[in-house]
């Protein structure tokens, strides 16, 4: 995922069904929590590029359009 998102090395928390619960539970022991932070498997994920205008004021983020996959050499950006 890294190729793609970020060169900080960084990757969103993606946890299990099973593993939510025990997330947000405030009972749970900070060491238990943390070991929930495991790099999710790469062939479960699908990853390819969203529209620029996911970043751009103004833009209604909450239009489908801007999550389906966007080829920037397509559109003359690459």
């Amino acid at each position: 995922m890294e190729t793609i998102h970020n060169s900080k090395k960084r990757m969103p928390a993606i946890l299990s069904i099973e593993d939510e619960k025990k997330w947000l539970d405030l009972d749970q022991p900070i060491n238990q929590v943390l070991q929930l932070l495991e790099p999710y498997p790469q062939n479960l994920m699908e990853a390819y590029c969203i529209s620029p205008l996911i970043s751009k004021k103004g833009v209604d983020k909450n239009t489908p359009k801007l999550i389906q996959a966007f080829n920037y050499k397509q559109q003359g950006l690459f």
